[in-house]
């Protein structure tokens, strides 16, 4: 069942959708504060957040259409690109979903889950990633 705080699926979209523009932010920061050594660190954050968003958005396709997803071809060497790749099919299968689609299930590490979690941990995924990229760079208390 869906955890308690899930964010609403509109308001996961806009946070997924939001990820790649604030690890851009991050790494237009790490060059303006003279940290250049992070950018490849936080690039692989970035990769990171890519590659559990788009495992999450297959997994969610195959419980909102029960079908087994196409593979998206992903060859890119960038990884905000994937990023972005990423978080655009998830974002437009979690609008193209409405109503009890959220509450379809099917299995995910080993568990039964909805479509709802499965968006709720791609978000929490990307988040995570930030977060941790974010910490990378010294505060102004630094």
């Amino acid at each position: 069942m869906s955890e308690p705080n899930a964010l609403a699926p509109g308001d996961a979209v806009v946070a997924l959708r939001s990820l790649p523009r604030r690890f851009n932010e991050l790494l237009d920061r790490a060059a303006q504060e003279g940290h250049p050594e992070l950018v490849p660190p936080i690039l692989g954050r970035a990769e990171a957040g890519a590659s559990a968003i788009a495992a999450a958005g297959e997994d969610l396709h195959r419980i909102l259409v029960t079908a087994t997803p196409e593979s998206d071809g992903n060859g890119s060497d960038d990884p905000l690109a994937r990023l972005r790749q990423a978080v655009n099919r998830v974002a437009a299968e979690a609008q193209a979903a409405s109503g009890k689609d959220w509450t379809r299930t099917g299995p995910r590490a080993e568990r039964t889950v909805t479509a709802l979690d499965v968006l709720n941990e791609a978000v929490r995924a990307g988040v995570d990633e930030l977060r941790a990229a974010q910490a990378m760079l010294p505060t102004a208390d630094d």
